[in-house]
């Protein structure tokens, strides 16, 4: 599918407020920061270079999505994730926050 590229951060900051990306791809190059409403994909590429930050009454979720990471990725509630066909991150560990704790990281899996 065809996709978006955003230059700009992006903030998410009131609960109706959401980004729901379906099989697009979408590339947030300057990074978000939800700290209220909704950072969905369901499919294609969701792509954040600069990271992202997910504080808590976010709702972030990614199913049949593959995830290009380029810096950290700090959830503080949930992340609703199925069926993920990649996790790419230009050869390098990501580590992921969860409530302030790193609780894993994803190393580079390409197919």
């Amino acid at each position: 599918m065809a996709g978006l590229s955003i230059a700009q951060p992006v903030t998410l900051d009131a609960a109706g407020e959401q980004i729901v990306t379906g099989a697009a791809d979408l590339s947030l190059n300057g990074g978000i920061s939800v700290t209220a409403g909704t950072l969905s994909s369901t499919g294609g590429t969701l792509s954040l270079p600069s990271g992202a930050t997910l504080a808590s009454g976010a709702s972030f979720s990614t199913s049949n999505t593959t995830l290009n990471l380029g810096g950290s990725l700090a959830v503080a509630d949930t992340w609703t994730s199925t069926n993920h066909k990649h996790f790419i991150n230009n050869r390098q560990c990501i580590p992921l926050q969860h409530s302030g704790a790193e609780f894993g990281k994803l190393a580079d899996q390409r197919s």
